[in-house]
């Protein structure tokens, strides 16, 4: 009676150590084809973004030690820019240029277009934001 105890413990760890075994051989190739992090990544460029008493920072692209940086300019006397759901363009030094489709109009509050956080990626070193009215992908 014993011996029939201890041959379905054995079947019982039989099974959990190849279950375990299985789900680690199946978990190896995930952990080696992540790659690795680099110290930008850890980087948001919207910390301070939000705050009702000063001006918010912006997320800007440029290269280190560069002399043009990519900005994009968001709705108007909005201070909390991550709020902001319209870009009107995009500085690039001196110069405002944004992306368009159809018609280019005069005025830069008609040129302007909705955007949504959600699809939009930030980091030092890109820029890529969906506009909406455009449906153009702009980075």
């Amino acid at each position: 009676m014993n011996k029939g105890k201890g041959n379905k413990l054995i079947n019982k760890t039989k099974i959990v150590l190849s279950i375990t075994l299985l789900c680690f051989i199946t978990l190896i190739p995930n952990i080696y084809s992540q790659r690795a992090k680099e110290l930008a990544d850890y980087v948001n460029p919207y910390i301070g973004s939000i705050s009702p008493k000063t001006d918010g920072t912006s997320p800007e692209v440029y290269l280190p030690h560069g002399m043009i940086e990519l900005a994009p300019q968001f709705t108007p006397g909005i201070g909390d820019e991550y709020l902001a759901n319209k870009i009107f363009d995009f500085s690039l030094g001196g110069l405002s240029i944004m992306a368009t489709t159809g018609d280019v109009k005069a005025e830069r509050e008609k040129d302007a277009s909705a955007f949504d956080h959600d699809f939009e990626t930030a980091s030092p070193y890109y820029y890529s934001a969906l506009l909406e009215d455009y449906d153009t992908q702009a980075e």
